[in-house]
């Protein structure tokens, strides 16, 4: 809008941020098109799933204006919707169990690989995510995608795609609205565990999970060194809050390869000095 509605000077100087804006938006629209229509098809050998963490959720709560809380108790719901399947699954947690950072999104991502891994049939996984740096764009999410492909019997590759900013299309935002919806008709609620029932209400799987189902990608990242790599095997400079793809392959353990650019032809790669 500020390039349509901007005087001259203002489009000359935005036009080209523009135009790659649009170039990345319809690019990451055209490969997920692609994407889900070879999914969808019997017995395909992709799976094709986008994920989020919905908004806090607060505890207690009740309909009583009167009541104060001095703090309430913060508790997440990250959802994995498949878009072939249209099966969601809901993670809950509650921040006595553990944070929301890039680790916790790690282990509910893992999780859900393992559960495609179970299925024999399937090959390759495409993901799609927003590009939020602390919980989906770093080399901890990296670290566990290819530690998973490393572990899999079936998963020969997986592939991480990252929204053009503002232009996330994630069908679980269905899921959070229908959660949000179906949390402000249930009346009073005061603990976690008062949670799941009401998202088993809705068709979806829910995952109640505990402080020893998160594991920590984060140590594994700083393990591996995967931050003191500062260019690719062609020198290209490393930042990681451009990437817009991350993709790893179960033949080449030690290497990520990854796009800044959705239309970008060819992958940049690095590899890992540690195992």
């Amino acid at each position: 809008m500020s390039y349509k509605q901007g005087e001259e000077v203002v489009k000359q100087k935005l036009k080209d941020r523009y135009e790659k804006h649009c170039d990345e938006k319809n690019k990451i629209k055209e490969i997920k098109s692609c994407i889900k229509e070879k999914a969808l098809k019997d017995n395909s050998e992709i799976a094709c799933a986008s994920f989020d963490l919905q908004q806090v959720i607060y505890l207690p709560k009740s309909r009583e204006s009167a009541l104060f809380y001095k703090r309430r108790l913060a508790n997440y719901n990250f959802t994995v919707y498949d878009i072939a399947s249209k099966e969601c699954h809901c993670f809950l947690w509650s921040e006595l169990e553990s944070k929301r950072g890039a680790s916790e999104v790690s282990s509910c991502v893992f999780n859900t690989l393992q559960m495609y891994d179970s299925k024999k049939n399937i090959k390759s996984v495409a993901l799609f995510s927003d590009g939020c740096s602390g919980q989906n764009k770093n080399s901890i999410i990296a670290t566990m995608l290819l530690y998973t492909v490393a572990k899999t019997s079936n998963i020969e590759e997986i592939s991480l795609y990252f929204f053009e900013s503002f232009h996330g299309q994630n069908e679980g935002d269905s899921a959070h609205s229908a959660v949000s919806t179906a949390l402000s008709r249930a009346g009073y609620l005061f603990i976690p565990a008062q949670l799941c029932p009401v998202v088993r209400l809705q068709p979806y799987i829910v995952h109640n999970l505990q402080h020893n189902d998160f594991q920590d990608f984060k140590k594994m990242a700083k393990d591996l060194r995967i931050l003191s790599i500062r260019t690719s095997d062609t020198g290209e400079p490393i930042k990681w809050s451009d990437f817009m793809e991350i993709k790893v392959k179960k033949h080449e353990p030690l290497t990520i390869f990854y796009k800044t650019s959705h239309p970008q032809h060819e992958y940049w790669s690095f590899k890992l000095k540690r195992q």
